[in-house]
């Protein structure tokens, strides 16, 4: 095959695996880096659970895919997960045949493919797998999914104590099944840890800021895909909301404070009904995704969820936040941008009461916006680029190593 300009001199076959997690963020993390290696002479093809993403976002780029093995039959905690551990544990990682089927079923791909790499994002059966079969590895994603440690994994629910001695057999229970995998048993951090791991994050947003070690080096966010309709602020003179929520109860009363505000909302909200719609005519409401970064420009507060990747797109474009957190990592995520300054978290059973009154405090304080842009300043010279270019640099250097 002839290499293109730039492109390394021989091509190389590269699995990218995406296991864990359902939003969008993890493949946005991936598609760049994929469609770049692309372009420079290598053979990507991608293991994940969504089949409709694949279908949506691979298909169009040319690039193969394979469902990725799943668990079933999970036996269940009995409490909330409160460590990386726990997350492996209700995946399966403390049933004998269950991990070991679906880290072979890995191992089964990898020998039919023969991949000469593969590229980690919240994939740790993939991981194990890939250590069992002598491949080199590349791991990326967010503090979330890229624990410091995993002996012991930090607790992220620290005021249930309760749970301490449940989740301390967990562990136990987890290490002792992925070390069987293993003729040389090691520590749960040393198998599930790639052969290079870099953080596409900023430590304001490091969901395990309180246990990362000093020196931890932050590559930021990687370029934006270019996905939803473009849209423009239409008024001048008002402040500028941006939203971006999944339907909820409570969202009735959201949008009632939205419109009280006086300002221009543009809200995306998938499955928003046409009913609920009407009752809010002075809001600009869709159900689809729509071009974030031209919007943020111009900005006076975004109120999300807390997920990863738009809170830190807001963050490098000074945008304040009212952050609505559903699950344990956006809670983390409300967590890191209420100490940073830069926004407030409410929990989901105080919205209904709580939201109308929170929302004028972070619209009028000037003090969210300062912290927010200061924090922008700091990441002013810092290209987009940066991140997606280091890992390149990264995954050719990790294929000359192999």
């Amino acid at each position: 095959m002839s290499s293109l300009p730039g492109s390394s001199d021989a091509m190389s076959r590269i699995v990218f695996a995406w296991e864990l997690g359902e939003n969008h963020g993890h493949l946005w993390r991936l598609l760049p880096i994929a469609r770049q290696l692309q372009l420079r002479g290598h053979e990507v093809m991608f293991g994940l659970r969504s089949m409709a993403m694949a279908q949506r976002y691979l298909a169009p780029h040319g690039i193969r895919w394979f469902a990725c093995p799943t668990p079933a039959g999970v036996a269940d905690l009995g409490r909330d997960i409160a460590s990386y551990a726990d997350i492996l544990a209700s995946n399966g990682a403390t049933q004998p045949d269950l991990l070991g089927g679906m880290v072979q079923a890995w191992q089964n791909l990898y020998a039919v493919l023969q991949p000469d790499l593969v590229v980690i994002e919240h994939s740790p059966f993939a991981l194990l797998a890939a250590r069992r079969a002598g491949i080199r590895t590349v791991q990326v994603g967010t503090g979330f999914t890229i624990p410091p440690t995993l002996t012991p994994a930090p607790c992220f629910r620290p005021w249930q104590p309760d749970t301490a001695q449940a989740q301390r057999q967990t562990q136990d229970s987890v290490e002792r099944t992925v070390q069987a995998l293993f003729d040389q048993p090691r520590s749960l951090s040393q198998l599930l840890t790639a052969d290079h791991t870099r953080l596409l994050t900023l430590p304001e947003l490091d969901h395990y800021a309180a246990w990362r070690p000093p020196g931890t080096t932050f590559l930021g966010a990687m370029p934006e895909p270019e996905q939803g309709e473009q849209v423009t602020w239409s008024q001048s003179g008002r402040p500028r909301l941006f939203v971006y929520l999944y339907m909820h109860p409570w969202m009735d009363t959201v949008l009632g404070a939205l419109e009280a505000t006086g300002a221009e909302v543009i809200a995306v909200i998938p499955g928003l009904g046409v009913d609920l719609a009407c009752r809010h005519p002075g809001l600009r409401l869709y159900r689809q995704p729509v071009q974030l970064s031209p919007l943020l420009a111009d900005c006076t507060l975004a109120i999300t969820h807390a997920g990863h990747g738009t809170a830190m797109d807001c963050l490098l474009a000074g945008v304040p936040m009212l952050l609505l957190p559903s699950h344990m990592e956006q809670l983390l995520v409300a967590e890191r941008v209420a100490s940073a300054g830069v926004g407030l978290g409410l929990m989901p059973t105080h919205v209904e009461s709580g939201f109308a009154d929170l929302l004028p405090e972070v619209l009028r304080n000037p003090q969210y916006r300062e912290r927010a842009g200061a924090i922008a300043a700091r990441y002013r010279d810092v290209p987009r680029t940066r991140a997606l270019e280091e890992i390149i640099r990264l995954i050719e250097q990790a294929l000359e190593e192999g």
